[in-house]
């Protein structure tokens, strides 16, 4: 396989604290999926969830090298865990067409946070 793209995100969790205090679950709504939301709602430090979602989609879109835009969102970046609590992902809408059409054949996205910060690394294979 070819590597096509990578990306990474750091986050300063202060950050999502500040708009979470601002918007609530309005923030939360907006950048995650129903599947995500259902996860979220059960999570024992939403912050952490939240820091997680938006700079593992983050780090995707910047390693499709054309960030939010073009019909690519953050409801379409689906970002799940298999059962060993290993992330992965899965794209829908005008996202998932984007990935089809580019021949991405595997994503890889991994997670690192401290007190102050989260960070999300990203590659993309063809």
């Amino acid at each position: 396989m070819t590597i096509i793209g990578t990306g990474i995100d750091i986050l300063s969790i202060k950050r999502i604290e500040k708009i979470f205090t601002i918007y609530g679950n309005l923030f939360a709504k907006k950048i995650l999926s129903n599947y995500e939301w259902t996860d979220y709602l059960k999570s024992f430090n939403p912050i952490n969830f939240l820091c997680k979602k938006f700079s593992g989609k983050e780090a995707i879109s910047k390693a499709l090298g054309i960030g939010m835009q073009y019909g690519v969102t953050w409801k379409q970046i689906e970002i799940k865990n298999d059962i060993f609590g290993k992330p992965y992902v899965q794209f829908y809408g005008k996202t998932k067409f984007l990935i089809q059409i580019l021949q991405i054949k595997k994503t890889h996205i991994t997670f690192s946070d401290e007190k102050k910060y989260t960070i999300a690394s990203v590659i993309l294979e063809k």
